[in-house]
């Protein structure tokens, strides 16, 4: 059986000659555009090099989508006219189908859990097929949001789940992916007394970060030289709300009081936190708590059975400005009335407008939250049918982190 095999549904045209199911031949072309004037050489130059004519062929396959639009009109008519012209059986073939057949005919199916399979649509929405390692599909083929599609994978999936993802649209994929979110730190003695701290991140090489702050803390309290190397990966956006500053000042005071052996209690610790910044101490007292004061009065409380779905904006909110701010707030003169807790709330969005119009365009003033002092925002929800609305609605460059609440940080193990 010989197979003229034709493709020019995304950004590459490609010629296959086929004889068996084998690939004996193949003409490939990255290209943008010019698929229409590319196509009928490609063949030509593919028939010629194999040694073949159109009568050998006994049949012709096309990609019938999902793809490029144009590109797979182009695709499809020139396999049409060939057919036509030389009375040869035409089959279409899914894309879908194309690209799961060339992986399990080059990997055994147990070397994954998933195939998920995405395709660039040149739109904000992927074309997307999830199969599991039976070549059963698990999410039908279909253009698909990115954001709606992770939370149709949370529900497949652990952290055993070994998903291969292919396809031209999988860089794209990657970029919106909420995934598990926290800074790296790592501690090494050095016996000089300095406190050196190794990041990409330029502004944590200097003596007003947190972490650095943290550190020379506590290294004033020891009786002999002691320094540190404090190794930095960050992954918490910064200008968050997340809290990513405070939680690693408080993680270096729990690592250097071990590695230092300094033997301060909780009660010591917290005392230095809350010199260093007000949300530190809650992440040193590492549990679900209330806290007054200046954060250094806390109180343990219990952790909500709900789950959240935290929304990053694609904007940078520094807490220094929204304090400054929230200080001659009084002088602002909003016209909303959200039920809120947290203070920051009118000043944040008397800064932000669009996020403003996101809430009362979508109908989500008394469900969104505001985390910190921003730009983060989250949604108490217990089914993921309650937020499938939202989640189409929200803009493509703005991240999604699917949460579970925990009454005890990963803190509390470090003793």
């Amino acid at each position: 059986m010989l197979t003229l095999a034709i493709d020019s549904s995304s950004s590459s045209c490609s010629v296959a000659i086929m004889s068996n199911g084998i690939i004996s031949n193949k003409v490939k072309a990255h290209m943008e555009r010019g698929h229409g004037t590319a196509i009928m050489p490609m063949i030509q130059k593919a028939i010629h090099e194999s040694n073949f004519s159109l009568s050998d062929f006994t049949s012709i396959a096309v990609t019938i989508g999902p793809g490029s639009f144009t590109g797979l009109r182009i695709a499809m008519a020139a396999a049409k006219g060939l057919a036509i012209t030389h009375t040869i059986p035409l089959l279409g073939i899914s894309c879908f189908e194309a690209v799961a057949q060339r992986v399990n005919q080059a990997d055994r199916a147990s070397s994954y859990d998933l195939l998920l399979i995405a395709l660039n649509s040149k739109r904000e929405d992927l074309y997307i097929e999830c199969r599991d390692s039976l070549n059963e599909k698990v999410i039908p083929g279909g253009a698909i949001n990115s954001n709606v599609l992770f939370l149709k994978l949370k529900k497949l999936i652990d952290r055993q789940t070994n998903i291969r993802l292919i396809g031209d649209g999988g860089a794209q994929l990657l970029e919106n992916a909420p995934i598990d979110i926290y800074d790296h730190l790592k501690f090494k003695s050095n016996k000089d007394r300095n406190i050196i701290i190794e990041s990409q991140e330029t502004y944590l090489n200097d003596e007003f970060n947190t972490i650095y702050q943290s550190a020379e803390k506590l290294q004033k309290l020891m009786n002999e030289n002691a320094g540190v190397v404090i190794e930095v990966k960050k992954n918490i956006p910064t200008g968050s709300g997340l809290g990513g500053a405070s939680s690693n000042a408080a993680s270096t005071l729990v690592a250097l009081n071990k590695l230092w052996r300094l033997n301060l209690n909780k009660h010591d610790l917290i005392k230095i936190a809350s010199s260093i910044g007000a949300d530190v101490p809650f992440f040193v007292y590492g549990k679900n708590a209330s806290g007054e004061g200046i954060g250094d009065k806390l109180e343990e409380i219990k952790t909500t059975s709900k789950k959240i779905l935290v929304i990053k904006p694609n904007i940078h909110s520094s807490s220094k400005k929204m304090f400054n701010l929230y200080d001659k707030s009084e002088n602002f003169v909003k016209n909303i009335a959200l039920n809120k807790q947290n203070s920051f709330w009118d000043v944040f969005l008397n800064q932000n407008p669009n996020i403003e119009e996101f809430i009362f365009s979508n109908n989500l003033e008394n469900k969104i939250n505001l985390s910190g002092s921003g730009s983060s925002l989250f949604i108490y929800y217990e089914e993921e049918s309650d937020i499938d609305k939202i989640i189409k609605k929200i803009p493509r460059n703005w991240r999604l982190f699917f949460c579970k609440p925990l009454q005890y940080s990963p803190i509390c193990n470090i003793n």
